[in-house]
């Protein structure tokens, strides 16, 4: 606690919630477990791991984290697990992760930055506002490109159409009245930003999970991830098995 005595319950109750969130802030970062450098403890960072980091040259593998300690590394999403650390399309998706987070975190600036954009204006004036500009357009990219939409060359933009379907549900007398479409912006940001398993996906729009429609989801997802890779020129970094 930060004081022994408190003049109100009030008081009591607000030293008590600063010591919880002080709490989870260390928690997440790994405070306490095991020598090695820490971020400072926030409940704004994301998650992280502490693992060993390896780097490879040509004289064989060299471990890169100090003997004893391990390195605090931002948790990743489950579904990009199945790529190596130095995947194009894992790069990718953690760049395009990092970008939707710092524009979250703007606190309501996103919408004169998406008017700069979209007005085409050049006098931006730096301070930080040019790198965050820089990550508004790279999510409006990745979207254009899971969209499918047509890029204008004249605008330098997207041409914004409905959003893509990836799981449609059927029509007729079958059709299950709670299941509603998966677009494939909803399939990213379900895998990358919520960490979201393929059935879990499901059930939040109304599925039952079954392989087919798992199936469907997962390769939609790879596809996208690849294609994001590709416009970020890191294609020859995704890794075949």
């Amino acid at each position: 606690m930060h004081q022994t005595t408190y003049s109100t319950p009030a008081g009591f109750v607000a030293a008590l919630n600063l010591d919880l969130i002080a709490a989870a802030a260390a928690r997440r970062q790994a405070v306490g477990k095991g020598a090695g450098v820490r971020s400072e403890p926030s409940l704004a960072a994301g998650s992280v791991d502490l693992i060993e980091i390896h780097d490879i040259d040509g004289r064989g593998e060299i471990t890169a984290t100090a003997r004893g300690e391990k390195t605090a590394r931002r948790r990743a999403p489950a579904f990009l697990s199945r790529y190596h650390d130095h995947d194009g399309r894992r790069l990718a998706a953690l760049r395009y992760l990092a970008s939707v987070e710092r524009i979250g975190g703007m606190k309501g600036s996103a919408l004169s930055i998406e008017a700069d954009i979209s007005g085409g204006s050049g006098g931006i004036s730096d301070g930080g506002v040019t790198s965050r500009v820089q990550d508004v357009k790279l999510v409006q990219m990745v979207h254009g490109l899971v969209n499918r939409w047509k890029w204008d060359p004249v605008c330098r933009d997207f041409v914004r159409t409905v959003p893509r379907v990836v799981l449609l549900p059927r029509r007729g007398a079958d059709r299950h009245p709670a299941r509603r479409p998966i677009t494939a912006v909803a399939l990213l940001n379900g895998i990358l930003i919520d960490g979201l398993s393929m059935a879990e996906i499901l059930r939040r729009f109304g599925w039952s999970v079954q392989s087919k429609q798992r199936d469907t989801l997962t390769e939609s997802a790879e596809e996208m991830l690849e294609l994001i890779a590709d416009k970020l020129g890191l294609s020859a970094r995704v890794m075949r098995n």
